[in-house]
C-alpha cells in the first residue's frame, strides 16, 4: 500500500500540515509528486471533498503545498539550465 497509495500520501501531507511538521510535509510532497500527475491530482482532491474524505480548507491546504514545491522545483530546474 504504501509508499505508492496516493491517497494515503494526501493524507498524510494534510496530517502534516495541520500538525506544522514542514520536513514530514516536504517529504511526503516529494513523494506524491513522483508517483502523480497534475491534473490527476486535481481530479484526486475534488474527488475527495466531493465524498467529505477531505474539507475544501485541508484541500486548499493541501494544494497550496503542492504547489509551493512545484514551483521551488521550476526554481531548480531553471537555475541549472543556466
Amino acid at each position: 500500500r504504501y509508499p505508492e497509495d496516493r491517497l494515503y500520501l494526501l493524507w498524510l501531507i494534510e496530517t502534516n500540515l495541520k500538525s506544522d511538521d514542514a520536513s514530514e510535509v516536504d517529504r511526503y510532497t516529494g513523494k506524491l509528486l513522483r508517483l502523480i500527475r497534475i491534473n490527476e491530482l486535481k481530479s484526486l482532491t475534488a474527488t475527495l471533498t466531493a465524498v467529505d474524505l477531505m474539507s475544501p480548507l485541508s484541500r486548499e491546504l493541501v494544494l497550496r503545498q503542492i504547489s509551493k514545491r512545484l514551483a521551488e522545483r521550476t526554481e531548480d530546474v531553471g537555475r541549472q539550465s543556466l
